[in-house]
């Protein structure tokens, strides 16, 4: 289960790591890779990685109520997309994508890869 918490963390510092470096293609890459998602889909993505990280938490030696509250709030996630309408969804969709200033993307990519390298060393 370790290598699975490993994974996320190694994607989280990655996408962190890119949208801290290139904020305007890492806007417009995920923005065209989220539009392609029918919101089911996203629903189901968020349920599969929030479950995947409350059954690997016990494998973390220090952050297993981190990792746990982690794996809950992608579950609610999971859960609010799949019971909004398609139209609350892409107007939640368009919302974040909005046109945003390069700041505010390296805010995002700063806690991404906050929260990879605290996943890292809490395992």
């Amino acid at each position: 289960m370790k290598w699975i918490l490993y994974s996320i963390a190694i994607i989280w510092i990655v996408l962190g790591t890119w949208a801290n470096l290139y904020p305007v293609q890492a806007h417009g890459r995920l923005r065209s890779l989220v539009e392609g998602i029918a919101p089911r889909w996203a629903a189901v993505v968020a349920l599969a990685v929030g479950l995947i990280l409350v059954i690997a938490a016990p494998a973390s030696t220090q952050g297993v109520g981190f990792v746990r509250l982690l794996g809950l709030l992608g579950i609610l996630k999971g859960f609010v997309i799949f019971l909004v309408s398609k139209e609350r969804y892409q107007s939640l969709m368009d919302w974040w994508f909005a046109p945003a200033r390069e700041p505010s993307w390296r805010v995002w990519g700063l806690l991404m890869l906050v929260l990879g390298v605290v996943m890292i060393s809490w395992l």
